[in-house]
This record gives structure tokens, sequence and C-alpha cells, in this order.
């Protein structure tokens, strides 16, 4: 009966659109890589450049920790500057971008005034933010991201500058964890 729950259904398909996902992924980065070569392959995907910036000061601690704004001309993610949290929160990001996911009915010019005020509002075509969990939408992202972070050399403290070294050693060391 388990089969029938419509929560067990969308968790299914949340895990098997992440899987097509990473597999698109992984033939495109095989091996490991890092932030900036996955946000390079990402920017190159999605015709446009993706801006990184750290999620302003002083901002309500009820606010999202982290957004997109999608314009005409580029993407832009705001994340926490602390490495390890703002990286998760920038693949969750990114995997917003990767499924295309659209924003709820936020009033995108005001969010655009308050949270990017150097970006024309005109350009802007939809803007997400790291909030509600329960949405499918935010799962699907949440899950990748998660994924993603596991791939990254970053995440195993690989400090080597020599690629095919870091990538033995995160290879080795995500074995050693159980991963694939």
């Amino acid at each position: 009966m388990s089969g029938n729950n419509p929560d067990n259904r969308i968790c299914m398909e949340v895990q098997d659109r992440v899987n097509v996902m990473l597999s698109e992924i992984d033939q495109a980065l095989p091996g490991l890589w890092n932030f900036d070569d996955f946000r390079a392959w990402l920017s190159e995907r999605r015709g446009v450049p993706l801006e990184i910036r750290t999620v302003p000061g002083g901002m309500d601690p009820d606010s999202p920790c982290g957004w997109t704004i999608v314009c005409e001309d580029r993407d832009i993610i705001y994340s926490s500057n602390a490495v390890r949290q703002g990286r998760v929160v920038s693949y969750h990001e990114c995997a917003h971008l990767l499924f295309d996911h659209s924003s709820s009915g936020e009033d995108r010019q005001l969010l655009g005034e308050c949270l990017a005020p150097d970006v024309d509002p005109e350009l802007i075509k939809k803007i997400l933010g790291r909030t509600d969990y329960d949405r499918p939408q935010e799962q699907e992202a949440e899950l990748l991201a998660m994924r993603l972070w596991r791939r990254d050399v970053e995440y195993f403290g690989i400090r080597s500058t020599n690629r095919q070294v870091a990538t033995r050693v995160g290879r080795a060391r995500l074995l050693l964890r159980g991963g694939r």
C-alpha cells in the first residue's frame, strides 16, 4: 500500500530526476572537480555568465540563506560567505538553474530592488529563494546540492593542485565513506 502514497511517489520522482541530472553532470565533468569547474560548465550549459555574490550583511534572520536571480544576460547566486554552508547553498541554487525551476508569486520587481539594487529590474526573469522545503522543487534542489557537494574536491579536503592526484585521492576517500 505504501507504493500508492503520493509522498512516496513524489520522493521517487525527485530521486529519479536528480539521478538523471547527475548522469549528465558526470558525463560532462568526469572524476572530481571543484566549484569553479562546475560553475564554468553550468555557465556554458545555460549560455550566460554565473555570478556568485555574498548575501548582504544585516539581512533579516528569516530571509533566505541563498537565492538566485535569473536575468536575460546573466544568472546571479547569493549565498553565505561561510565556505561549507555557502558552497551547499550555491549548489542548491545551481540545482534550481539546472532544473529550470520557476519562481513562485513573489513580486520580482520589489525583490529585485531589495536584493540586487544594481540589477536592472527589466532584465530579471525570475527570482528563486531557498525557503520552502516542502515543495518538490526544493527537495529536488536540496538533494542534488548535497550530492554535488559530495563530488566537490573541497568536500574531501584535498589540497593538491595536480588534478589527477586530487581525483585519485578523492575517489579513494569517497569509497572509504561508502559512496560510489
